[in-house]
């Protein structure tokens, strides 16, 4: 078989991942410094710790965060910068 190059022929379309963005997300790009809020931990802490960094760099790059766990299943969630 010969491979050759060819050119025309579209891109398929990307696919939209079916879920729905958390509302936290928003919450992300109204907090002022020192201001927090509580999120709630779904399997484990460090996984929801990165959900929560990927969402930052995502939709609010320049901010900085802390985490403290409160109880068994939360996280609060500080604006520090």
């Amino acid at each position: 078989m010969e491979v050759k190059i060819e050119s025309g022929i579209p891109l398929p379309q990307r696919k939209v991942r079916g879920y729905n963005r958390s509302p936290y997300w928003d919450l992300l790009k109204q907090l002022k410094v020192g201001d927090s809020f509580l999120y709630p931990i779904k399997s484990s802490e460090s996984s929801t710790r990165t959900q929560i960094s990927r969402a930052k760099k995502v939709y609010c790059p320049g901010i900085k965060l802390s985490y403290k766990l409160e109880g068994d299943n939360m996280i609060r969630v500080w604006r520090r910068a």
